[in-house]
């Protein structure tokens, strides 16, 4: 086992109830001869909303970049099992930076190593709230990495509950807008039975969250606007480059 491998042992142990919907997309992009393992942490922050969660509640960590790793590391050693969901390449100039999140989950990764998460732990799954940012367009040249969700990426409101887990907590900035494509997670956990709660980063008490699936976006649908609008990767995930538009002035002829 290289050290690549053993990184994403350690955040989706092969044991884990909810290691098969983690992504291991970024662990396989790292330089194998970089990969840092510090003996020291830096410290997590204090969430108030933590200390409110219980064994029957899933995490959904929509926060920016590596936010979204040190807040799953800081759910690891409270027992949950942090899923690491992002979908997104790296490359040269890409329309979204990743590399803080890979470097995040290379430090963050002796965290959860030491944590005692049991097997059957509940999920805090890991998104980069930046995945799809509407105000990012790519130009020619870009590497376009922008991701999206889908339901399957999330197991199902019923397995949720099969497992024990009656509520879902999402936890996001409050200035950033819900992607559709979470609000349909989202919608269809409501419509399995699940509890929906939202608490903000950095607050307190977790209130209500009531969300409708967004018009119209359906699996078909979904599939269809990734194919208009993202690039998927041909080694799994998203990205790939934005191609150059082609030069005039010639007539083709010799």
């Amino acid at each position: 086992m290289n050290e690549r491998e053993r990184l994403f042992e350690i955040w989706a142990p092969s044991r884990g109830v909810f290691s098969a919907w983690a992504k291991p997309l970024l662990f396989a992009q790292m330089d194998e001869a970089r990969i840092v393992r510090p003996a020291t942490d830096p410290p997590a922050p204090i969430q108030p909303w933590a200390a409110r969660l219980d064994g029957r509640t899933a995490v959904v960590l929509d926060l920016p970049g590596d936010a979204s790793v040190w807040h799953g590391a800081l759910l690891g050693a409270a027992g949950y099992r942090p899923v690491p969901l992002f979908n997104g390449s790296d490359g040269q100039q890409p329309a979204v930076e990743v590399r803080s999140i890979m470097l995040a989950l290379q430090h963050a990764g002796g965290q959860v190593e030491r944590a005692s998460i049991a097997d059957d732990a509940p999920p805090a799954f890991m998104l980069d709230a930046r995945r799809c940012d509407p105000s990012v367009r790519p130009s020619a040249g870009w590497f376009d990495n922008r991701w999206v969700v889908f339901p399957q990426d999330f197991p199902s409101g019923r397995l949720l509950r099969s497992r024990g887990v009656e509520r879902a907590l999402l936890v996001r900035e409050q200035s950033r807008r819900l992607g559709d494509d979470l609000r349909e997670v989202l919608a269809r956990w409501a419509k399995d039975g699940v509890e929906l709660l939202e608490a903000e980063v950095g607050g307190a008490e977790p209130v209500p969250l009531k969300v409708k699936a967004p018009w119209g976006l359906r699996p078909l649908a979904a599939l269809a606007l990734v194919a208009l609008g993202l690039r998927a990767n041909s080694a799994g995930g998203f990205g790939a480059r934005v191609p150059m538009p082609p030069q005039g002035g010639g007539t083709g002829f010799a």
